[in-house]
């Protein structure tokens, strides 16, 4: 793979030097890559095997060797960026930044007999969010799309955010500019509603996480000619594993 790439000097296709394609993969001890195509001259770096590059915060790894040995080898203007994927793997291993549901509602517990757990909490991704965007101003780097905003945006709406402008003010705070679509941004309830919501699901005991997600699901689907969806959609969230796992565990525990 390597020889093919490295033909025609390196050149690729889309006149970008693949040699620093070649240089993603170097690591410290030589293997197979190296009695291949021997050594390149960009940088007068070998390449290994042993060192893959992914995603730059992927958490899945310890440790991201080509990011390290990009810094090693002198790129200090990466190192904010290394600093943030260590506080992503140290946040993923924070139990209360995490949900104890899955996206499909269900729960499951540990042989410890504590709650796995699921997605980062709405607060823990408007933290990330926050940093995030606090590292482009930092490094000058492209780091998130406003296309992926608009993504974000749409799923933090449709998964309870009542106020419906949670990101685009992150964004205006952090870059001291709005994002195109935040004049669209209106919200669906008033901040003194929402303290009323939270105000009654604590004095009734029911989460504020459903009836947020109930309102939603309903105001998205009130103009529909088929008001059976809306009632399929209610049903849907009524039935998720999380609300009747206590129920469920007790009526195991009582027949054992």
């Amino acid at each position: 793979m390597w020889t093919y790439l490295l033909r025609n000097n390196g050149l690729s296709a889309w006149n970008t030097d693949n040699h620093y394609l070649y240089n993603l993969y170097r690591g410290e001890n030589l293997s197979e890559e190296d009695s291949v195509v021997g050594q390149v001259n960009k940088d007068n770096m070998k390449v290994t095997g042993n060192s893959r590059f992914g995603c730059w915060i992927c958490t899945m790894v310890k440790e991201d060797k080509s990011l390290k040995n990009f810094i090693d080898h002198g790129a200090k203007e990466l190192i904010p960026l290394r600093d943030f994927r260590n506080w992503l793997v140290e946040l993923r291993a924070t139990p209360e930044a995490r949900d104890i549901r899955r996206r499909n509602g269900s729960v499951y517990l540990m042989p410890n007999g504590e709650y796995g757990r699921g997605p980062f909490t709405m607060e823990s991704r408007k933290e990330i969010l926050r940093r995030l965007l606090k590292l482009e101003v930092e490094t000058g780097f492209e780091l998130i799309t406003k296309v992926e905003l608009k993504m974000i945006d749409k799923m933090w709406e449709d998964e309870g955010d009542l106020s419906r402008r949670a990101l685009v003010d992150i964004y205006s705070e952090i870059k001291g500019e709005k994002l195109p679509w935040d004049s669209y941004k209106k919200a669906k309830y008033d901040q003194n509603t929402i303290a009323l919501l939270h105000g009654l699901c604590k004095k009734y005991d029911v989460p504020f996480d459903l009836i947020s997600r109930l309102m939603i699901s309903v105001d998205n689907t009130k103009f529909f000619t088929r008001s059976g969806i809306s009632a399929k959609n209610v049903e849907k969230i009524l039935n998720e594993g999380w609300l009747h796992f206590d129920a469920i565990q007790e009526g195991l525990n009582h027949e054992d």
